[in-house]
């Protein structure tokens, strides 16, 4: 199933490392480039002290940079044959090579390997680290056993602001063309554990009810155009990160939106989305960021504060 992509995406960039994380990245962006037509770029990114150091050291790292983009080529060749593939070596920081590699219009594909842990475990994460650079799409591939595998289900993230409306038609155009099921998700929490219990006591069926009737009226004109996709649509009392990583449990795709939250940082990834990039079994598309409009009225929490 290749994966939903949004208007104006002028090629597919894709990291590798000649790692086995890359490997399942690899054959999505291969896959997805050649279902819309458009380019693929193979992108590999040699840290800097690497080429700085001694003639030898420097040498070496040359030949190991040749050495993984023609192991990639030959892999794209021999699955896709005839796909338009174009390499990329840049030196220095890796979220900033992908980044740049990518342009403004790019859908960038990295590979995750499986880890165990607390989802909460802090430690960097190269796919925030790009989303941070690159307000385009990025897709976020862990390692799977049977690519061809399929579920028919992909799970929408709702925020506060809104469903992700500028990319509800290509989904719902998505979901027609592969029989898929559409899951939207909105869970609400007070990170203060004493104001939760007390929403939970005297506005839980305030906030679902206020919800619902919110979703239900952004995903109407799309479901009129799309009556044959089905919709579910549901709202989950939790924190964001634990009923996202529940909900989308054998789901083939999760799909979160993007808003331009900083003029300075229009790429800003929060805790949430960081979480969910590291730790969903299933592959994480993130929208290209978008300027969100007023969110009517419906506003259960704001960055992380529950707001009535």
């Amino acid at each position: 199933m290749d994966t939903v992509l949004q208007p104006g995406v002028g090629q597919v960039v894709v990291g590798v490392d000649g790692r086995t994380r890359s490997a399942s990245a690899l054959r999505r962006a291969a896959e997805v480039a050649q279902e819309t037509g458009v380019p693929l770029r193979l992108v590999h990114v040699t840290p800097s002290v690497v080429l700085d150091g001694a003639g030898d050291v420097a040498a070496a790292g040359e030949a190991i940079a040749t050495a993984v983009l023609d192991g990639a080529t030959a892999v794209v060749e021999g699955r896709r044959p005839g796909l338009a593939v174009r390499r990329t070596h840049r030196v220095g920081s890796r979220a900033d090579g992908l980044a740049r590699a990518a342009g403004p219009d790019g859908l960038v594909v990295l590979g995750r390997a499986h880890r165990e842990g607390p989802v909460w475990w802090p430690h960097g994460s190269l796919a925030a680290s790009v989303a941070a650079r690159h307000t385009g799409p990025v897709l976020v591939v862990p390692e799977v056993g049977d690519e061809s595998a399929t579920h028919g289900r992909v799970v929408v993230g709702s925020t506060a602001s809104g469903t992700a409306e500028p990319g509800l038609a290509t989904l719902f155009d998505w979901a027609e063309r592969h029989d898929a099921t559409l899951v939207f998700v909105h869970a609400w929490w007070a990170p203060d554990p004493y104001v939760d219990v007390a929403e939970q006591r005297t506005h839980a069926v305030e906030h679902e009810e206020r919800t619902l009737t919110r979703l239900q009226r952004t995903l109407a004109p799309h479901r009129a155009a799309h009556p044959e996709v089905p919709v579910e649509v549901r709202v989950r009392h939790g924190r964001p990160v634990h009923v996202l990583l529940a909900e989308s449990d054998g789901a083939d795709l999760l799909v979160l939106p993007r808003e331009h939250t900083h003029r300075w940082l229009p790429g800003h990834v929060g805790t949430t989305t960081r979480a969910l990039l590291r730790e969903s079994s299933v592959p994480v598309l993130l929208l290209a960021a978008y300027a969100a409009g007023p969110a009517g009225d419906l506003s259960l929490e704001d960055r992380g504060e529950l707001v009535r």
